[in-house]
């Protein structure tokens, strides 16, 4: 999924050997999350089960560099820590986790993406799953959720550049801080023909040409 969407979602199926269908979802308090500068290297957010069952939920982090373009790579980091890693969330409630960044940024802002998905607990952690009547079963979808977390630079300048061309205008981020463009519209030179845009987020020395 493109970094342009501030969130993640996924299904996991499992095939439970009782007799109906049951759904559930994860949902989070935020889905972007902010280390400031100098400021204490601790949030917390809070994590909602939606479903009538407990959820068994493992989380995980990643770093991304180069975020947007085509020579983004996505790999495991353990440079923010998440505790509790994995718990268990009430039918219908919610459990607070803690994220502590233990590298500040440098001179960049830092990326990451922290996941929580659902997991089904079986035979090999020693919890038996469910049996139903004999001959019936049931499909169980889990749906996760993500967000992303920005680490700021140590000197954090929010810098952008505007370039007004024939038939586009071009945003370029000369700062070393992501910045969001929100919804709006964009017009002529002389305010006819009008129309919407979606926004966008450009992150350090990246270019967006609106068209």
């Amino acid at each position: 999924m493109s970094l342009k969407s501030c969130h993640l979602l996924w299904c996991a199926i499992f095939w439970l050997g009782v007799s109906s269908f049951a759904e559930g979802q994860i949902v989070l308090q935020t889905v972007i999350l902010h280390f400031p500068a100098g400021a204490r290297p601790i949030t917390n957010l809070t994590v909602y089960n939606t479903a009538d069952d407990v959820f068994h939920v493992a989380s995980r982090i990643n770093k991304i560099d180069n975020p947007g373009l085509p020579n983004e790579k996505i790999n495991p980091t353990d440079e923010i820590l998440v505790s509790p890693r994995n718990f268990s969330i009430p039918a219908k409630g919610s459990r607070a986790v803690r994220l502590i960044l233990k590298r500040p940024a440098g001179e960049t802002e830092g990326v990451y993406r922290v996941a929580f998905a659902p997991v089904e607990r079986g035979a090999e952690d020693g919890v038996e799953k469910p049996q139903g009547a004999r001959g019936m079963a049931q499909i169980k979808v889990l749906t996760g959720m993500g967000a992303l977390i920005f680490a700021t630079p140590v000197n954090p300048r929010y810098e952008v550049s505007v370039e007004r061309h024939q038939d586009r205008i071009t945003f370029t981020n000369t700062g070393n801080a992501q910045f969001s463009l929100l919804y709006g519209k964009a017009c002529r030179r002389d305010r006819e023909d009008c129309h919407d845009i979606s926004g966008s987020r450009v992150y350090a020395g990246q270019v967006w040409d609106l068209k």
